[in-house]
């Protein structure tokens, strides 16, 4: 666009640093006497939730041996938005450069990032509710209600920024409608802002030092 091509990553990366936060969840199955029968790490996938539910129902026989495992997580970025209210100075610069005295040094540069929401939903998908209200609560007291991250989304220039995440509503529902054939499945449904930046191309230009 406009005569140059380049590319950040910087939505993949925020995937990506997403779906990181969540990917160590554990669950423990119990007796009747409260002794730990199986720990269960919980899967975590990008997509919709309608994928998983969809797979559930492509053979409901009892029967079956082969079928997608619950609990499960799932998550997608839904919007992006541009947010005003974090505007910067655009005129503004982010700089890296070497200290070689005596030299004509290379400095890269980035006019200031601009501020872009990203919103998430993640999709817990559970079979029972005590594997539902074990997962949710491992989740939520580390939002209060947001969760900071860093993130280095140009290492060009290191450009390294606290990232919040925001836990803004949790609703859950039941699919399951009373014929013995289908599968159940309890859903917790996480609704998330990622308040991210989005950076322009870096550029260079040359930097003379006198000894």
């Amino acid at each position: 666009m406009f005569g140059r091509t380049w590319n950040h990553d910087s939505l993949r990366k925020y995937i990506i640093v997403f779906g990181t936060v969540f990917n160590d969840i554990y669950i423990n199955r119990l007796s009747s006497t409260g002794e730990v029968l199986q720990t269960l790490k919980v899967p975590l996938t990008y997509g919709p939730k309608d994928k998983i539910l969809s797979r559930l129902e492509q053979s409901p026989r009892l029967d079956n041996q082969v079928g997608i495992i619950l609990p499960r997580i799932s998550f997608e970025m839904t919007t992006l938005e541009y947010d005003p209210t974090r505007k910067l100075n655009t005129l503004n610069k982010l700089t890296k450069q070497s200290a070689t005295a005596g030299t004509v040094d290379e400095v890269k540069y980035q006019y200031m990032p601009v501020p872009y929401d990203m919103q998430f939903e993640m999709n817990i998908l559970v079979k029972n509710a005590e594997d539902g209200t074990r997962i949710v609560e491992q989740i939520v007291p580390y939002f209060t209600p947001d969760f900071t991250v860093s993130v280095n989304l140009v290492p060009e220039i290191d450009s390294a920024r606290d990232i919040p995440i925001i836990l803004n509503s949790i609703t859950s529902q039941d699919q399951y409608e009373g014929s013995f054939e289908q599968r159940r499945a309890l859903i917790w449904t996480l609704s998330f802002t990622m308040k991210g930046w989005l950076y322009g191309p870096t550029k260079k230009s040359k930097l003379i030092k006198l000894a």
